[in-house]
């Protein structure tokens, strides 16, 4: 079974919905992930103990803070493109960029608290997340910048439980056929080692 939440701050369900996930990036957004996968798992229809968590782009980073925030209950992570520190992300960005302030409204308050930053910061906290990782990113990504990537890689270096994968030639949306490739053979590989469907 696959959960999709649409979690607070998501587009689509009206200008309400949306200013509610202002200021919780990393935190409240993170927990409506969370919740909705205990209510399904309680729901009796999937496994009761353990769920895997996969995302891409904004949702690689989900996927790295629901393995930090519900560590008991994630069997594995995924991240493809995911942003590991919101804030070296932020530093990269022209003032004048029309994402900035978009970016400001989600972390709200946190913006200025180092001691808070790290709270929602994956490459900060990389000395948690011990269980099974597959971090893949684009090489020429320009959206998420491949130095995402390498800040956790160099985070985590030496250790066992995690594999980082590049994917050469390969932009933000995974625009070629051998981009696509390469991200479902080896989800494929680490699911089945992770987590394999009964």
């Amino acid at each position: 079974a696959v959960f999709q939440p649409n979690f607070r701050g998501s587009s689509g369900y009206g200008e309400a919905f949306e200013r509610a996930g202002y200021g919780g990036f990393g935190s409240r957004m993170i927990d409506d992930i969370i919740e909705g996968a205990h209510h399904v798992q309680e729901s009796g229809r999937v496994r009761p103990d353990q769920y895997c968590v996969i995302g891409g782009s904004y949702g690689g980073y989900a996927a790295l803070m629901t393995a930090l925030r519900d560590p008991g209950n994630v069997a594995c992570a995924l991240s493809f493109a995911g942003v590991t520190d919101p804030f070296a992300f932020l530093g990269s960005r022209d003032n004048r960029h029309t994402s900035l302030r978009y970016w400001e409204q989600y972390m709200g308050e946190r913006f200025g608290d180092r001691d808070e930053q790290e709270t929602i910061t994956p490459a900060a906290r990389a000395d948690e997340l011990r269980l099974p990782l597959l971090i893949m990113h684009g090489e020429d990504d320009t959206t998420v910048p491949y130095g995402q990537f390498r800040l956790l890689r160099n985070a985590m270096e030496g250790r066992d439980n995690v594999r980082f994968v590049t994917v050469p030639d390969a932009d933000h949306y995974l625009g070629t056929p051998e981009a696509r490739t390469t991200l479902l053979r080896e989800s494929q590989t680490f699911l089945d080692e992770n987590f394999p469907a009964h």
